[in-house]
């Protein structure tokens, strides 16, 4: 029974192996890397790919990591003001009186 449970596991797995599934949005062995001066490069197509020295290479991942960060630290500025704004409109209402106020805990408890 053991050695009939190993053979059905090995044969899964060849199967498995030998055809691969075909499923929509996953790549199979296609060159899914940057390609640059006849070279595909195993890399993220965000990442540039720069001549250093005289050699074709992917910019240097402290490069990389660094522009990544800007521009998330841009997204996330934005973000901010877009929420100060907010913010400021809702205080605003809220001093007029257009606004109900927010039941909070603290009404809660009356």
């Amino acid at each position: 029974m053991v050695l009939m449970k190993r053979l059905l596991k090995k044969t899964c797995v060849f199967a498995v192996l030998l055809f691969p599934l075909n499923i929509p949005g996953v790549t199979g062995y296609e060159e899914t890397g940057v390609k640059a001066a006849g070279v595909v490069f195993d890399i993220n197509s965000d990442r540039k790919v720069e001549k250093i020295g005289g050699v074709v290479q992917p910019e240097p991942l402290d490069s990389y990591i660094k522009r990544l960060t800007q521009a998330l630290s841009a997204q996330i500025s934005k973000l901010d003001e877009k929420v100060d704004r907010i913010e400021r409109k809702l205080d605003a209402r809220l001093a007029a009186g257009s606004l109900p106020a927010a039941a909070g805990p603290e009404s809660s408890k009356a």
